[in-house]
């Protein structure tokens, strides 16, 4: 019995956040506030891992570029994406969004991007997604998501196309990850401590 009122009020209390997330999103926005967040899932791997806590600037300054880890809200739930793409349309400007370990990318408008990722922590240390260093490996990172989409779009669809075009961006990912950390390696700066 304790474990279903466990389960229940645990189930209630999703529910609540997620009635009330969009009202605390829109007042941090006004403010510009800094806020971490615990990341959950594999849609970012091998970037973010479930367990990363990332510290999230909402905003509306609409300062989003490709390459940015952007925190997007649905009708369902919130997701930190990265943004591979910007595109008009309809003289608008709208963001091709994608997970890092996913192959559906999604337009979405600034109205749905709540906020940017400014930095993750793993392992006690505090690494900035915004450095320089860490922009150039975004925009890299950017880049391979939309050469293997461009692949896939040509590929005909047979069996085993999209794993192994996952295989192939991660062999990728890692070559681009490891020659950009080597040339800067700045990019992993230990920011234990600091206070946000």
């Amino acid at each position: 019995m304790t474990g279903t009122l466990k389960k229940l009020s645990s189930e209630i209390q999703a529910q609540v956040r997620k009635e009330l997330l969009p009202q605390y999103i829109s007042q941090w926005r006004k403010k510009n506030e800094t806020h971490l967040f615990s990341f959950t899932g594999a849609s970012m791997l091998p970037f973010l891992r479930a367990g990363d806590s990332i510290q999230v600037l909402f905003s509306d300054s609409g300062d989003i570029e490709i390459g940015d880890i952007v925190f997007i809200t649905t009708d369902e739930t919130v997701i930190a994406h990265r943004i591979i793409d910007i595109k008009q349309k309809d003289n608008t400007q709208m963001f091709l969004e994608m997970g890092d370990n996913g192959l559906t990318p999604h337009l979405i408008s600034s109205d749905q991007i709540a906020g940017k990722v400014m930095m993750y922590q793993r392992d006690r240390q505090f690494i900035s997604s915004t450095s320089p260093p860490a922009r150039k490996l975004n925009q890299a990172i950017a880049r391979v998501q939309r050469g293997i989409l461009s692949v896939r779009d040509r590929c005909p669809p047979v069996p085993g196309r999209d794993f192994l075009l996952m295989r192939v961006r991660y062999l990728i990912l890692f070559v681009v990850i490891a020659r950009l950390t080597k040339q800067n390696p700045a990019s992993n700066e230990n920011l234990e401590g600091r206070t946000f």
